[in-house]
């Protein structure tokens, strides 16, 4: 059965018949520096395992490594200073997931707009050069997004791969002031935007500083505004924020994607019981509950064996493309895994799948039990009364390069995929 499925991965890079597309990113994007653990804990005693935060210091950071090595744990992590707590020479390349899925998308053929609030030159000199921004030039215009820069102020994040990567720590630095919105100028144009772009993928709500809630509340407003098809990926946060991100702002979109941590954060507010690992009934009861939202047609669900996709059953795009879309875009995530770098298409398409190991059936076995459809492991579709339901089994990079970013290449080139 798993030989099957490497031939459905083999056959979703057949791209012949493709368009492309438009996509307007946000908000999040900055530099992120890519560090081993070993180079920061080498020489060094066993630190205390713990979560410390902010992270402040090397100490801290590494009593932080400790615990997330041991619990075999993917965190972020406010941190500080991180310039004064890195190796000096360590890699720095674009970041956040506005960045990484524009510079993706870009690379795979689309028309990409990106929007944040604050655009530095420092981030814009790593952004594809066919990547524009929308700006106000007496109307709503669609520039380079080197020549949209604002301010000198740069977002810095920093990866640390742990356990040879399986794990990550990453830390981010606050952007003072930052909130996930429009500036007036691009809001009062928003019908402009509904007719340039096919979808909009956005980020970084778990990002918003100082007065959030208000911040919040202004994107909900916004977000209302926009008729064009929107998807969130959704990035654990502090409750506080969370609840008013399940109010105000996930009912606004009509996509959402969700990795296993943030899958069990929002499981747990809308009362599913979800212990351990992310099973496959519990993500399927997640996705039916999402669907309850007001706009919400599509839930996309990324763990690291499975990855399931349910949607409304009148959703425009059918199963079997769904599937084929989170096939082309797993295989792009796995590309990046292996090389360390975002991939562009001809990397994705010379990928050697024949070596690949496919995780287990299991997860689909479940689904198929419960949705009482025997071919479902098989197929991966299932179209009923009442819903669609897509999954497929993940690929294994088993000598990673990278460990972050590869979540946000599923999310957005499966969103974009499906419509190309």
């Amino acid at each position: 059965m798993k030989d099957k499925w490497r031939t459905k991965y083999r056959k979703s890079l057949d791209r012949d018949s493709r368009k492309q597309v438009s996509i307007l990113t946000g908000f999040d994007i900055g530099l992120e520096t890519h560090v081993d653990a070993e180079e920061v804990t080498k020489n060094t005693d066993q630190p205390e395992a713990e979560i410390v935060e902010p992270v402040k210091s090397i100490g801290q950071l590494r009593s932080c490594i400790a615990h997330c090595s041991e619990n075999k744990q993917n965190r972020t992590l406010k941190g500080k200073n991180l310039h004064e707590i890195l190796p000096e020479e360590s890699k720095k390349t674009i970041g956040g997931s506005a960045g990484i899925s524009a510079n993706f998308l870009s690379n795979t053929g689309n028309y990409v707009g990106i929007y944040t609030p604050v655009l530095s030159k420092k981030v814009t000199e790593r952004l594809n050069d066919d990547i524009v921004s929308p700006v106000l030039d007496g109307k709503l215009v669609l520039k380079r997004a080197t020549e949209c820069t604002n301010s000198d102020r740069t977002k810095n994040d920093a990866v640390i791969k742990l356990n040879n990567g399986e794990n990550y720590l990453k830390l981010s630095e606050k952007m003072q002031g930052f909130g996930p919105y429009f500036r007036s100028g691009v809001e009062e144009n928003f019908s402009h935007l509904d007719q340039e772009i096919d979808r909009i993928i956005l980020s970084g709500f778990q990002e918003t500083e100082g007065n959030y809630e208000s911040k919040l509340i202004k994107s909900s407003q916004q977000l209302e505004e926009i008729e064009t098809e929107k998807h969130l990926e959704y990035v654990t946060m502090i409750q506080e924020k969370r609840q008013l991100v399940m109010e105000e702002v996930i009912p606004k979109f009509e996509s959402i994607s969700l990795d296993e941590a943030g899958a069990k954060e929002l499981a747990e507010e809308l009362e599913i019981q979800a212990e351990g690992d992310l099973n496959a009934e519990d993500a399927l009861n997640l996705g039916k509950a999402l669907l309850d939202m007001e706009r919400l047609k599509r839930c996309h669900i990324q763990t690291y064996s499975y990855q399931v996709c349910v949607t409304e059953a009148d959703y425009r795009i059918g199963a079997p493309k769904i599937r084929d879309a989170m096939l082309y875009a797993q295989i792009s995530s796995t590309a990046m895994a292996k090389t360390g770098s975002i991939p562009e298409e001809e990397k994705i398409q010379k990928i050697e799948l024949d070596g690949k190991h496919v995780h287990r059936l299991d997860p689909l076995e479940d689904m198929a039990n419960h949705l009482d459809k025997e071919d479902f492991v098989e197929t991966g579709v299932y179209s009923g009364s009442d819903i669609k339901v897509v999954a497929i089994p993940t690929l294994i990079e088993e000598d990673s390069s990278r460990v972050d970013g590869l979540r946000t290449l599923s999310s957005s080139g499966a969103f974009t995929e499906e419509i190309r």
